[in-house]
């Protein structure tokens, strides 16, 4: 009874367009940084890219968690992105579920990131890079995808 439901084709809105665009476009930012700290962790446009210009890792726990999140973010932050978009897209219930986890995990890591990461980037990249891309754009598609699926999902 649930996969008929999650099965279920619904006419896509507007907001849910936006939601996936914004996605799409803020995730495929990081999506190919972290694909790039993957590759070559040691070189120095990565550095700048995480965590500013000029910028060195405090220590090695710094660089670790840096690639740690870039494995999490491939594996899956970009699965459920794909999943979502393509499940929203298509008008089905379940790319709204996939959303709704992408949201989750959005919140979650940007909370795990102002804990660890903000003494480290804003510094180098001030109040409006910080609170817009490096930290805010995933804490505000994070809870606009939760408000977006659970409106879809229960109404």
């Amino acid at each position: 009874m649930v996969i008929i439901m999650l099965q279920q084709e619904i006419a896509t809105n507007w907001y849910s367009y936006s939601i996936i665009i914004f996605g799409l476009i803020f995730y495929s930012i990081l999506i190919i940084i972290q694909l790039m700290m993957i590759l070559s962790p040691k070189s120095k446009i990565v550095k700048e890219l995480l965590i500013g210009k000029g910028a060195d890792w405090n220590d090695h726990t710094h660089f670790k968690t840096a690639k740690g999140f870039a494995y999490a973010d491939l594996i899956v932050i970009a699965t459920l992105l794909i999943l979502s978009s393509i499940g929203v897209l298509a008008g089905f219930l379940w790319g709204y579920l996939f959303l709704f986890s992408l949201g989750c995990l959005s919140i979650y890591f940007s909370i795990l990131c102002y804990i660890i990461e903000k003494e480290y980037t804003y510094p180098n990249v001030g109040f409006v890079g910080y609170y817009t891309y490096y930290w805010g754009s995933y804490l505000y598609f994070g809870i606009a995808a939760i408000i977006i699926s659970l409106s879809v999902l229960i109404f």
